[in-house]
């Protein structure tokens, strides 16, 4: 595999020290920003807490990264503030509206079902009291907190003063408007929306139910299998296990669910109210995806992987992570580079959420840790009894009471002034044993629905509580310096489970899946977790076991530990969630990029040739389609029935497309029109089996799980995988007197694919048809939609290594237009080789560190990322 190309800007840096109190310029302002140093100086010298406790050194390097140096973390931390206000104050502000409900204040009605949404979690009173916990039970991090917030108003007075730049974007909200000073609360409220985003499961659950509702309870599980895609061509071990996959025939049967299960009780509908009843529920997931900050089918997701030491080339171990979100502009996240003075001559470096200190991704010279979402299953819908009067739930025989607070939601009006909204009133109900109700997220014509139902829907989630210490965890990263220093500060991350992959430069990695977790006690066939329980006491969580009892694997004896948000462990191979001595999950990611970097990982030490960090750095940028490897053998065997005659000039299309599949090393590069083909037919094919049983309803809102679920179901059912399906998918029933094989559907969806493309590509020949014209990446802007970016022409695709999906279906279920439009991705990059003084790395973002439109920094590393192409890190200066 070739080494990572390299993108190296010009070396020229800014570099002024930071005495204390003293002012910081922006990275653009050059020699100016020094001479409002002493007018700065004596404006916040009546504000203790705006000051430092001594001297700091700030620099930005090419890039736009900060580079701060600092006697003590909680002045690095100040300066942290200080910078992310500087390059994200507005990114900040909208964090902080989108976590309270607070967006339609400005930007109008668009906004205002999201800010109802927020305004049932309540985030803002949770941050509060969240505070207070840390008061008194984190003091250190309450310190560090209160540290981050005074750098962020020392910006935020300075720009009022008008000594930095005003960002444009504040004046398209109004020439007077300014963001509220910002508060420890404030951070407490990010720290709560990332792990909710990543850890808050209520979409995945209702999405179920309407597809058990609409397809039946058998049709889910065909459909929703709960399995991993096991790739014939990959190894038999699973990541981080040491479990084999059953083999390829064995049809073990499923547990037997309980009749009685919650789908089952509309199940006597008629067919308008049932179909009426999926469209509410969908309504219901679509919001509660909204909520985590992804579309409905799209999921947070991202890669890690960590090799040993002792099997790489340099002898130090190597780290690389990247998050997989939607690429906004500005992007989640920005780098930052911390040194403390007499610690690490490294400091720390990594990607941290603007608004929350710290980073969440990122290395020292001694320890690198990184996130990808777990999937595990932390998340209960109950359906709740209500009393006639709607005040009270039923739970362990008596009535209580249900806690109803009124929420004021200002809203701007069309044309109008920001500071001059009109006022929403809604009510927002929440279960004091469960959770907020959820049928609040509803708009009205849909929340009738279930009400007319008598269905109350509440939420329980661990993050729902006052008492986590998620910001404490992850400064004492910061200060961890081995994977067991590592896995002891995660103790405190009881927020939400998420995995962490964790390295060291001692030559060790290791993985834990950090977080609360439910403690069920009832039997799980009567009542799945992921379908509504009954309210009424039958299904509670006996207790929430701490993130010291996660599963953890360190020092794993393969030598390296790869994670892609797939099964945790072996537990889901045979395709039943519920059979083993403790539950973890249901849906996890299909399995396929952590397959590949299985793969590419364990051939490669085994090779003779051990990997370097160049090398690992490239593996983030693999475009193997797994799904190639499945299918196009079978596509090709029917290459004499497609193209029988490639002499025939009406056959043309088909037997060059043919050919060039022949030769396509199942890449998915820009110039390949391998990639267009195949993909194109992948399209055609799942959306043809499935839409022989599954409505258009389901197959729209679950379209950008098609390829995630409907094309691993195609292979697993024409592979003949265990667990054997309740029917034949391949088998149309609407035809009588034939039984239809995938080998029909593979012909005759190739014939619609090609028709597509040739419309498509007019009068280009076949070898022409580039994936790059096809499929492409669009970068929303996150409140202005001029502003956004793209189309960027996009290798990759669905479920490859570097990630690049789009929806397999459109919003009526029909099969997808071009173009194929990806809007989630790797939104940063980065690998280090973790050796002490030594260490070094490389790292992109998507997009650019400033979150300001027309600075310096503002998608100043587009270019690099989508060729691939990383800087090499900056350590130790």
């Amino acid at each position: 595999m070739p080494a990572l190309p390299l993108v190296v800007r010009g070396a020229a840096a800014v570099l002024f020290a930071l005495l204390a109190a003293a002012a910081c310029g922006s990275p653009d302002a050059g020699p100016a920003a020094a001479d409002t140093a002493d007018a700065s100086t004596a404006e916040v010298a009546a504000t203790p807490s705006l000051e430092l406790k001594g001297k700091v050194d700030l620099r930005f390097d090419e890039q736009g990264v900060p580079h701060i140096r600092a006697a003590s973390k909680t002045d690095a931390l100040h300066m942290q503030g200080f910078v992310t206000a500087q390059l994200r104050i507005f990114q900040m502000d909208d964090i902080r509206r989108q976590a309270y409900g607070t967006r339609a204040e400005i930007h109008g009605a668009k906004w205002l079902a999201d800010d109802k949404a927020k305004r049932v979690l309540g985030l803002k009173a949770l941050a509060e009291a969240n505070l207070a916990w840390y008061a008194a039970h984190q003091p250190n991090a309450h310190a560090e907190l209160l540290s981050y917030v005074a750098g962020v108003n020392r910006w935020l007075q300075e720009a009022k003063a008008g000594k930095q730049p005003r960002p444009t974007e504040f004046d398209r909200i109004g020439k007077d408007y300014w963001p509220p000073q910002w508060t420890a609360v404030d951070s407490l409220a990010v720290a709560k929306i990332i792990v909710l985003s990543n850890a808050f499961g209520a979409d995945q659950e209702v999405l179920g139910v309407v597809a058990s509702l609409l397809i039946g309870e058998a049709g889910f599980r065909d459909l929703f299998r709960f399995q991993p895609m096991m790739p014939t061509h990959a190894t038999e071990k699973a990541p981080g296990s040491e479990a084999s996959f059953p083999h390829v025939g064995k049809t073990d049967a499923l547990g037997p669910l309980a009749a009685a299960d919650f789908a089952a009780r509309f199940s006597g509908l008629p067919p308008g109210k049932r179909k009426e009843l999926g469209e509410a529920l969908v309504a219901l997931a679509t919001q509660l995806a909204t909520l985590r900050g992804t579309g409905l089918g799209a999921a947070a997701g991202s890669n890690s992987y960590a090799i040993a030491g002792k099997y790489t080339k340099s002898g130090n171990t190597v780290f690389c992570n990247e998050f997989h979100q939607p690429i906004v502009v500005p992007n989640r996240f920005m780098a930052v580079h911390m040194t403390i003075e007499g610690v690490d001559p490294i400091g720390l470096f990594g990607y941290a959420l603007p608004g929350l200190p710290y980073v969440l991704g990122g290395h020292t010279g001694t320890m690198g840790f990184g996130i990808t979402t777990g999937f595990g299953d932390t998340t209960d819908l109950y359906a709740e009894k209500r009393n006639p009067e709607g005040d009270a739930v039923f739970f362990k025989d008596a009535w209580v009471k249900i806690i109803r607070r009124v929420e004021t939601i200002r809203v701007r009006k069309d044309g109008g002034s920001w500071n001059l909204p009109e006022e929403v009133t809604i009510s927002v109900d929440v279960v004091p044993h469960h959770g907020p109700v959820i049928n609040g997220l509803l708009p009205d014509q849909f929340a009738g629905i279930l009400t007319a139902l008598d269905l109350t829907l509440s939420a329980r989630w661990p993050g729902f509580s006052a008492q986590t210490s998620e910001a404490a965890a992850i400064s004492q990263l910061w200060d961890a310096r081995t994977v067991d220093e590592a896995r002891a500060a995660l103790n405190l991350f009881d927020g939400g489970p998420m995995n962490w992959t964790l390295a060291d430069s001692k030559g060790n990695v290791g993985y834990t899946a950090a977080g609360p977790w439910p403690v069920r006690t009832w039997d799980l066939y009567k009542a799945p977790p992921w379908a509504p329980l009954d309210g009424q006491g039958a299904f509670e969580w006996a207790s929430i076991a701490p993130p010291s009892q996660a599963l953890t694997d360190l020092r794993p004896p393969k030598g390296y530990h790869v994670d892609a948000n797939g099964p945790m462990t072996a537990q889901n191979f045979d395709g039943d969630a519920l059979n083993d001595d403790k539950y973890l999950q249901h849906f996890s990611d299909l399995g396929t990029r952590a397959w590949r970097l299985t793969e590419v990982i364990d051939n490669k030490i085994h090779s003779g040739a051990p990997p370097t960090l160049e090398e690992a750095s490239s593996w983030q940028g693999d475009n193997l389609s797994v799904f190639a490897v499945e299918l196009l053998p079978e596509l090709l065997a029917k290459k004499a029935a497609l193209c029988p005659d490639s002499a025939d000039p009406g056959n043309a299309d088909i037997c060059q497309a043919l050919a060039a599949l022949e030769t396509w090393d199942k890449q998915q590069a820009l110039g390949s029109a391998g990639a267009a083909i195949f993909n194109t037919w992948l399209t055609h094919v799942v959306q043809r089996v499935l839409q022989q049983r599954v409505s258009g309803l389901v197959l729209g809102v679950v379209g950008g799980f098609l390829y995630g679920v409907g094309a691993r179901d195609v292979v697993a059912w024409l592979k003949n995988r265990a667990p054997a399906a309740s029917s034949d998918w391949f088998d149309d029933p609407a035809t009588k007197g034939k039984t239809e094989q995938f080998g029909d559907h593979a012909a005759a969806g190739f014939k619609t694919a090609i028709s597509q493309l040739r419309q498509h590509f007019g009068k280009a020949p076949v070898a022409e048809w580039h994936w790059s014209k096809i499929h492409q990446l669009r970068v929303d802007h996150i409140a202005f939609d001029d502003l956004k970016q793209g189309p960027f022409p996009m290798d990759g695709g669905p479920n490859t290594v570097n990630d690049s999906g789009y929806p397999g279906t459109e919003e009526d279920g029909s099969v997808r237009k071009f173009p194929y439009t990806a809007t989630n991705g790797a939104i940063f990059r980065f690998c280090a080789e973790l050796a002490g003084d030594k260490t070094r790395g490389f790292h992109v973002l998507a997009g650019g560190q400033s979150g300001h439109v027309g600075e310096k920094y503002w998608m100043s590393q587009m270019t690099t990322w989508l060729a691939h192409g990383a800087y090499p890190t900056q350590l130790g200066k």
